[in-house]
């Protein structure tokens, strides 16, 4: 669970690394939920899916420790792509640089980032691009 879903109402969710965090939470109106500290009765796995359901966009970091890939990013950005809404691709730029890509995500362009300002000025810019600059104040 590494991807953090955008909701148009200042809304996302899912889980993202530390540095994530400090990105996500200054870009333009969007404002994600990190689903690990959110409050909810139901599973983890039902939550997350919700979550991505009612996204505009998901942001997925591939970013691993060690050999083994991180299942549950796979599985979101798959799942976002079935419901046909962008993935944002992000890595840590020392585990791109490694090879350390799974084969499936590795024709994607992955935004790689070594500190959080330079993933949060990379993210906006990608944001904007794509998705825009979010929903106007108190849409």
């Amino acid at each position: 669970m590494a991807g953090a879903g955008y909701r148009q109402r200042h809304r996302s969710a899912t889980r993202y690394p530390p540095p994530h965090s400090a990105a996500m939470s200054t870009l333009f109106r969007y404002r994600p939920i990190r689903i690990d500290k959110a409050e909810f009765n139901d599973r983890i796995d039902d939550e997350i899916i919700a979550e991505i359901r009612r996204s505009r966009f998901l942001v997925a970091d591939f970013t691993q420790d060690g050999d083994s890939a991180r299942g549950g990013v796979y599985y979101e950005a798959g799942f976002a792509h079935g419901l046909d809404r962008p993935v944002i691709f992000t890595c840590r730029k020392d585990v791109i640089d490694k090879g350390l890509i799974h084969f499936d995500t590795r024709q994607y362009n992955h935004i790689a980032w070594t500190t959080a300002e330079e993933l949060r000025k990379q993210l906006a810019d990608r944001i904007a691009a794509i998705i825009g600059d979010g929903p106007s104040e108190g849409g």
